[in-house]
């Protein structure tokens, strides 16, 4: 779904996409971060939950049948500790109103 925000952090570029999603990735390595819960090699990333989408005439129309329309990541920023990341957004298709808001430490 494409990138909709970078945010960089010395060697780091976290990578807020259009699928609700934010990727980290090693620029020194020139590749993502793994998660090390598991072993395999995919990349570590954050995922929305389903924040909030106005049921309108839109809505119903084209997106009733689906469980939940992705939320994209349009900004995202580390606090000044860099202890935390805040995430911010809304939905991907065009015509929805929403928002998403997080705040991951």
């Amino acid at each position: 779904c494409g990138v909709r925000s970078l945010q960089f952090k010395d060697n780091i570029i976290s990578i807020g996409s259009g699928g609700g999603s934010v990727f980290f990735y090693d620029l020194r390595f020139a590749h993502y971060l793994t998660s090390v819960d598991t072993n395999k090699d995919e990349p570590c990333c954050l995922r929305t939950s389903d924040g909030w989408v106005r049921k309108d005439t839109t809505f119903r129309d084209f997106f009733s049948n689906f469980p939940h329309p992705p939320n994209a990541i349009y900004t995202h920023q580390y606090s000044p500790s860099q202890s935390r990341l805040l995430l911010a957004g809304g939905p991907l298709p065009l015509g929805l109103y929403g928002n998403y808001c997080a705040l991951w430490s």
